[in-house]
């Protein structure tokens, strides 16, 4: 039994010393923190609220005001920013999140973009992990997504969706778009209905979020809150997860397909709450929930999505200069948001990792085999120490079997000559008259 385990051991050791040598090269992009990004500024347009809607939001805000009322005051509060969201020809989101892993997983964080300038924009989004360097690895490899999608507004859109650590995405750049990768396959041509169905959303690429609020399922305690010194209005809201089954599954029915291209399926959302600021004017300023949810493989956990937006060109240019990947001739200006749409969108197509899959594959045998080894090991220094008698028992019972059998067979084979399985099993014929053993033959007769 020594033996055995010293063997474990020693293989143990060779598993984990190969795993530090595969992820020894991988770069560590820190924990997730909130992006340091100034707020955009509020956009000189003519305000998209009605007058019956900022009435009953000035009535959602008086003290003892009625549920349904906040209600429906959040939800004109939400639509209103979603509507500037969908219909502004000039605008710039940025992205941050954790998608929310298990904290003993590491974590797995995302940084995007979504460029506008009339009918043409482009969006980007980079996946990368952050956990200890074996998990790390593996994260990246199953966990690691990279989509980008823009158009030149002639009906057609691009699009591309690489899973994997090919892309070598770094997350941790702290300057805009806080997030670098190898585009190493060609976005393909779709029409319209054809690329809604591939990015989910409800009914526009600038929506705020692609899943379907509605009062019904809004949780009674709703806040609402409006800053006079800066004009906007901050909402605080969560939803009730004992409201109607079948509008809470269709609320977050565009997210579960977003979770069934990696294979997996969200089961329940244990609680959601999210911050919306507007504008005075109903334009958005920032949007950001954190959620519970129960989800097959390692989709389980608490994903936290935030956003920013920008209306101001000045702001947006600001930001889009200080891209240390926008490498550019001295013939090629990049002086209007359109200029780096069509820049971005003509990104150049290079290669990945070599042998990603493989490298991918050697990890994932690797954590199964140290994961296998682990458990043997466990247990035997747990029997030694006499921890698990049961088991102990069982193994003393399938060691007298054995021996049983091997008695049994000895008494088949040599017949009388053999007293029991415990004696001395040296057959006397083959003893000369000395005592000494005989080198000829043994007689089985």
């Amino acid at each position: 039994m020594r033996k055995k385990f010293l063997v474990l051991t020693l293989v143990l050791v060779m598993v984990l010393s190969c795993a530090v040598l595969f992820t020894a090269c991988d770069k560590s992009s820190g924990t997730q923190r909130p992006l340091d990004i100034e707020d955009g500024s509020r956009p000189d347009y003519d305000s998209l609220f009605t007058a019956d809607d900022v009435a009953l939001i000035n009535a959602a805000m008086v003290e003892g005001a009625s549920e349904d009322i906040k209600k429906q005051a959040v939800m004109v509060l939400y639509n209103t920013a979603n509507k500037s969201r969908k219909d502004t020809p000039l605008s710039l989101m940025v992205q941050n999140s954790d998608v929310g892993v298990p904290s003993y997983l590491g974590n797995v964080i995302m940084h995007a973009f979504n460029l506008r300038s009339g009918d043409s924009w482009y969006y980007q989004l980079a996946t990368d992990a952050n956990a200890d360097p074996l998990m790390e690895t593996v994260l990246k490899g199953f966990a690691g997504i990279l989509k980008v999608a823009y158009t030149s507004g002639d009906g057609v859109y691009n699009y591309v969706l690489i899973n994997g650590s090919e892309s070598e995405m770094d997350c941790s750049l702290e300057t805009f778009p806080y997030a670098s990768f190898k585009l190493t396959s060609k976005p393909q041509p779709y029409d319209y209905e054809a690329f809604k169905e591939e990015l989910h959303f409800l009914d526009s690429m600038h929506e705020i979020n692609n899943m379907a609020f509605c009062a019904e399922i809004i949780a009674d305690g709703a806040e609402i809150e409006y800053n006079t010194e800066e004009g906007y209005y901050t909402v605080k809201f969560a939803i009730d997860m004992a409201s109607d089954p079948e509008l809470r599954e269709k609320w977050y029915a565009m997210p579960q397909k977003d979770m069934e291209v990696s294979g997996n399926s969200i089961k329940k959302y244990n609680s959601y709450e999210a911050t919306l600021q507007v504008w005075n004017n109903g334009y958005a300023k920032y949007f950001i929930s954190n959620a519970d949810r129960e989800a097959s493989g390692m989709a389980s956990g608490k994903p936290m999505d935030e956003f920013k937006y920008y209306w101001v060109e000045e702001e947006i240019m600001a930001l889009l200069k200080q891209d240390a990947s926008v490498v550019v001739d001295e013939d090629t200006e990049l002086t209007t948001p359109a200029d780096y749409i069509s820049y971005y969108s003509g990104k150049e197509i290079v290669k990945g990792k070599l042998l990603s899959d493989l490298y991918i594959a050697i990890i994932v045998i690797a954590c199964v085999i140290v994961a296998v080894i682990i458990v043997v090991v466990v247990i035997e220094i747990l029997v030694r120490k006499g921890k698990l008698p049961k088991l102990a028992a069982k193994r003393e019972m399938r060691k007298s079997k054995r021996l049983l059998k091997r008695a049994e067979k000895l008494l088949a084979e040599n017949g009388d000559d053999v007293e029991d399985a415990g004696g001395d099993n040296t057959d006397e014929s083959a003893l000369d008259e000395n005592g000494a053993e005989d080198d000829g033959e043994e007689d089985n007769a």
